[in-house]
């Protein structure tokens, strides 16, 4: 699953260059950190100690407009490769998940609920 996502995220027109800024001459540490991670998440092995908020900060030209882009691309791959319905249910829910709660730490902003700055 691992390789085929990012095979395609490297074909994506507009998370591709975001991915390969961040990744140039890094692709093999980052996949076997993704295989590690999606083992962890799949499996509760423990297999990944890594912070998934900090490694993300300051990644050049990411906006919070690529996460729905990133969900769309990872149902397509998991379309194409799902062993069962059920398993697809269960890797989509724990990525909306995961690209919610990473776009919430990135960008959101509390201020922006705080009613003093809203306008009547």
């Amino acid at each position: 699953m691992v390789d085929t996502f990012y095979g395609r995220i490297l074909e994506h027109p507009e998370l591709g260059p975001v991915f390969d800024a961040r990744l140039s001459g890094r692709w093999p540490e980052h996949m076997a950190k993704m295989k590690s991670f999606w083992s962890s998440v799949a499996f509760r092995n423990g297999a990944y100690g890594g912070k998934p908020v900090q490694a993300h900060l300051g990644v050049a030209n990411m906006t919070p407009e690529l996460f729905p882009k990133w969900l769309e691309l990872f149902a397509s791959t998991l379309d194409d490769i799902a062993p069962s319905p059920e398993a697809k249910v269960w890797f989509m829910t724990t990525a909306d998940r995961i690209a919610r709660s990473l776009t919430l730490s990135l960008f959101y902003n509390p201020a922006l609920d705080d009613p003093a700055l809203k306008q009547a």
